[in-house]
């Protein structure tokens, strides 16, 4: 995926734990975490086509 922006977030240190927790969990960065969930989230609400 070509990267088309960046987008400044700002999260509480609990927040935060539990994002590097989760992405360290799923051997993943902790962007790559968040671009996943937002990526779902758009798909679920129909922001974003389903995959095919």
């Amino acid at each position: 995926m070509a990267q088309a922006g960046n987008i400044d977030l700002n999260l509480e240190p609990a927040v935060k734990a539990a994002l590097d927790k989760a992405a360290a969990a799923e051997r993943r960065s902790s962007i790559d975490l968040v671009e996943k969930i937002v990526v779902e989230w758009l798909r679920q609400n129909r922001y974003l086509p389903p995959l095919p």
